[in-house]
């Protein structure tokens, strides 16, 4: 499935939710809803701007200044991994 992204939406994480590191990888569990999501450190720290506060153009803006040779399009990054957390029931978006 595929979202088409407002780059105005705010992203928020959906309760309950906690991590945990397994080396390089964190894992997202919900024992509520008896779910896990796998990321990496960098979809992690997306997860973690996921507050509700910043729209998905802060969180791209606010991890380009932070990783300015990280990725070659930290924008296509940041968009496909914010739907992968939406289609895995991790995050909403709010307008």
């Amino acid at each position: 499935m595929e979202f088409f992204m407002n780059e105005q939406q705010r992203p928020i994480v959906v309760p309950g939710f906690t991590a945990q590191k397994f080396n390089e990888d964190i894992l997202l569990h919900n024992k509520e809803k008896t779910q896990a999501v796998y990321l990496n450190e960098m979809a992690y720290t997306i997860w973690q701007l996921c507050d509700g506060k910043l729209s998905v153009a802060e969180i791209i803006t606010q991890l380009q200044q932070s990783y300015p040779n990280k990725f070659s399009d930290i924008k296509k990054y940041v968009i496909k991994n914010l739907e992968s957390l939406k289609e895995d029931g991790v995050i909403t978006l709010q307008e």
